[in-house]
Formats: C-alpha cells, structure tokens, sequence
C-alpha cells in the first residue's frame, strides 16, 4: 500500500495525526495533487485554515499544470468555500470561483459544474430563489453523473432553500 492510500486508511479509522503523517511522507517522497488535496482536507478538519488554503492552493496547480480540469475545479472550488464562507474574504472566495469555472470552461457536462454551482454554503447566500435554483441545477448535474454526494447537497441545500421561502 502506498502511502497516500495509507492515509485514506488513517483518515477511515479516524487517526487524523497518522493520516497526516502518511500524507507528508508521500509528498517527500512525490509532490501529487491528490497528496496535497488530501492534506488540505486533514488541515481543515484541524481548523487551519491558512494551512489547509495553501494545501490547496497548491493542489490547483498541479492538477492544473498536469491538465487534471476537473480536479483542479474541485481544489479551487474547496479555496473558494474556504475564503467566502469559513473565513469572510468573499472577494478571496468570489476570485477562486472564477479560477474554478475557467478551468472547467472547456470540458464540457461534468460532476464539477454541479459542484460549482454549491460552491457557497446556501446559509451564506441572501438570495433564496438564487439558491433553489442553483440547487435545482445541480441536483440534475448529480443525477446525470452519478454524483450521490453533489445530490445529497444538492437536496440540502434546496430544502433550505424552500424552507426559508
């Protein structure tokens, strides 16, 4: 087993000071994005934000510079929910959105737009009828490609979106 697959391992069984010590070895080792998404996530789980943006920041290039567009969607996409909805730099947040949909720009129907389009936490956005359809939008996108955690957000965050209507 590698070491990337190791720290998934770490992360299932719940020791995030393993998983996070598997991940920093695999990267001595190589630089991934798959390494660096991952150890951005086990950052923010510790609520280091600054730590877990530059993960991902870096993640977005790699996947980028290795023409990866989805994943570089997703890597910037996590930058963006990061800045705009658990730290307040929305112009931070709005910025990283865009480097999100001028990745995806030319790939086409895919997962990543849905998750796009929940970029920003629906408790976050004060335009209801903006979220629902947002929602609506990418509850089609995750039905489409299978995506049962875009769907299950996508449902979430329509609910609300109803709710508050």
């Amino acid at each position: 087993m590698d070491l990337l697959s190791a720290a998934q391992a770490e992360v299932a069984a719940g020791d995030i000071d393993a998983a996070e010590a598997a991940v920093t070895g695999s990267l001595a080792a190589r630089d991934t994005g798959d390494g660096r998404f991952l150890l951005g996530a086990l950052r923010m789980m510790d609520e280091r934000y600054e730590e877990a943006a530059g993960e991902w920041q870096a993640a977005f290039g790699l996947y980028r510079d290795a023409g990866d567009r989805r994943r570089a969607a997703r890597a910037a996409i996590e930058v963006a929910r990061l800045f705009g909805s658990d730290i307040g730099l929305d112009a931070m947040g709005r910025g990283w959105l865009e480097r999100a949909r001028a990745v995806l720009e030319d790939e086409g129907p895919c997962a990543e737009w849905g998750h796009l389009e929940l970029a920003a936490m629906a408790c976050d956005r004060p335009d209801v009828d903006d979220v629902l359809a947002s929602a609506e939008r990418a509850l089609a996108i995750a039905v489409e490609h299978g995506d049962a955690g875009l769907e299950a957000r996508a449902l979430a965050d329509g609910g609300l979106a109803l709710v508050s209507q």
